[in-house]
């Protein structure tokens, strides 16, 4: 069975505002005609257990993206530089608040922390992706959710939970007043940059299936022979370049617009397209993927090159079927792909 998940991670409904977002056709077609489930432990954990067959659905997110980073550590927390916005009672995640830093910057910030927090028991890793890794010497119980998920919102709810909280919540504040006049941060502004506010850190706890906290992760092996080439990964996103290093599979850069001649993927087996809004306007960006990578896909399932679609996007997994297409066609009517999508 041929299968392509597409994933956009920052499109989450605390981020948009139904005012000021477009309509879109194919979109709205590709919703009218899914399957829809909630992404409960959310579009990480989904994809570990659909293309993992759950020899690594234990290991935490963070161990997995180490992996892409080439670190063999047992306790990592992602370490997303984020910019907050203070108001007079709330503070909120900046609409474009997710930063990508240089490879220079963090290089800057990794080689000034190993300085600054000496002893702690704590240190700091550059990668090549948005997210930093924040290693502990000991395991942590403690959860936190995906920054993605507050951007433009109050983000209380989404802060460190768990028994050992109080620590990386401790780390947490550090990192801001150590951040706040960093050379790193002076910079960006000069640049007309959005500055580092802090570190987001998440990703780092146990998953759901996990076993024992203490037990050390297996190194990365090879998936079974043929299985790492059935799947394709397209985007840079560091948890998904461990996926790659855990499973064998290829990965490539993200080139849009997407190519119908890419429907050669489908005999392959299986494909996930990671993409981000970003800092761009969300109706701005949103219509341009709609052009060049929605539609297409849409095109290349109605001809058969693909026996499924599925969407990883507002908390949901939306997968439509090729062979379910014909059926449903004459009997649903589709809304504003918001009101399904961010509902």
């Amino acid at each position: 069975m041929s299968r392509l998940v597409l994933v956009i991670s920052d499109l989450y409904p605390a981020r948009q505002q139904p005012q000021e977002l477009p309509r879109l056709a194919q979109l709205e077609y590709w919703l009218a005609h899914a399957q829809r489930t909630p992404l409960v432990a959310g579009w990480q954990q989904w994809l570990l257990e659909e293309f993992c067959s759950g020899r690594y659905a234990h290991r935490s997110w963070a161990q997995v993206a180490a992996a892409g980073a080439g670190l063999a550590v047992d306790h990592a927390w992602l370490a997303t530089p984020v910019h907050l916005v203070a108001g007079l009672d709330t503070v909120r995640v900046h609409p474009a608040g997710l930063l990508r830093l240089t490879a220079e910057e963090q290089q800057s910030l990794a080689g000034d922390f190993a300085t600054v927090f000496r002893g702690s028991g704590w240190t700091l890793h550059a990668t090549s992706e948005r997210e930093l890794l924040i290693c502990s010497a000991t395991a942590l119980h403690a959860r936190s959710t995906d920054p993605a998920r507050w951007l433009g919102s109050d983000p209380s709810a989404g802060m460190i939970t768990g028994q050992d909280a109080r620590p990386l919540r401790r780390l947490g504040a550090e990192l801001e007043m150590w951040l706040h006049e960093h050379r790193v941060n002076r910079a960006r502004v000069e640049r007309g940059l959005l500055p580092a506010s802090g570190l987001w850190l998440w990703g780092g706890a146990e998953t759901p299936t996990a076993r024992s906290a203490l037990e050390r992760p297996s190194p990365p092996r090879p998936a079974p022979t043929g299985a790492g080439a059935a799947l394709q990964v397209y985007g840079a996103e560091l948890f998904l370049a461990g996926l790659c290093q855990l499973t064998g599979a290829g990965s490539l850069a993200l080139a849009l617009p997407w190519s119908p001649a890419r429907a050669t993927l489908a005999r392959a087996g299986q494909a996930i397209v990671h993409c981000q809004l970003g800092a761009a306007p969300a109706g701005t960006r949103l219509q341009a993927l709609e052009h060049e990578l929605i539609a297409p896909l849409l095109l290349q399932l109605r001809r058969g090159d693909w026996d499924s679609l599925t969407l990883l996007a507002g908390g949901h997994a939306s997968t439509v079927r090729r062979n379910g297409w014909r059926v449903w066609k004459a009997l649903i009517r589709g809304g504003p792909w918001w009101e399904r999508l961010l509902g």
